[in-house]
């Protein structure tokens, strides 16, 4: 992040999938997560709520984005 100016911030965190992108790299946001069984959870963004999911057959585990974050 070093030479970051507020012009090149905001052109980072234009777009909900940039605003992740930057919190992630800045440890704030995970960039891998896994379910309560160990399985990798992917990342799933929508109009209303953001999501880690799991995707295993027959487990199936959703986490806030923000979970476990002190956001």
């Amino acid at each position: 992040m070093e030479g970051l100016n507020f012009l090149r911030l905001s052109e980072l965190v234009s777009t909900k999938e940039g605003a992740i992108k930057f919190l992630q790299g800045a440890h704030i946001l995970p960039i891998v997560r896994k379910c309560e069984q160990g399985h990798d959870m992917i990342l799933t963004l929508g109009d209303r709520e953001d999501r880690w999911r799991c995707r295993r057959d027959g487990c199936d585990q959703q986490v806030q984005l923000k979970s476990g974050t002190w956001l």
